[in-house]
């Protein structure tokens, strides 16, 4: 980044590669969806958990959520981003995430049931009548 004099004060310019933009573009698409995903399956698991499902919408639920594991590594694959770089970039949005007590981190198990970690003090705050 350089700056340039101007008539109201220095002005910045990135001097950024096109392909480093774009790939940095990309690994923030895919962060974002990894970050939907984790929310996803943290909510089919807390309504699971509570009961109000039956045996077949669980057995759906749980294919959609294979579904949407397989169309990420696709995403992925498509922007030319190994998986080791879209966990690195998950990580390191999970850092910018970690004060919030509701945000397990990012996990890359295989088992959705892995990303809960149980409700944060706010949701025990707004479940107490």
């Amino acid at each position: 980044m350089t700056t340039a004099g101007h008539r109201d004060g220095p002005r910045l310019r990135l001097d950024a590669d096109p392909e480093d933009v774009g790939r940095g573009l990309g690994q923030l698409v895919v962060v974002v969806l990894e970050l939907l995903r984790e929310v996803l399956e943290r909510q089919a698991i807390r309504r699971m958990e509570g009961g109000g499902l039956t045996a077949t919408q669980i057995d759906d639920l749980g294919r959609a959520l294979l579904e949407i594991r397989a169309s990420l590594v696709q995403v992925r694959e498509s922007l030319g981003l190994s998986a080791e770089e879209a966990q690195t970039a998950v990580a390191q949005a999970g850092r910018l995430l970690a004060a919030d007590d509701d945000w397990p981190g990012p996990r890359a198990a295989a088992d959705p049931r892995a990303n809960f970690r149980g409700a944060g003090p706010r949701e025990k705050a707004r479940t107490v009548p």
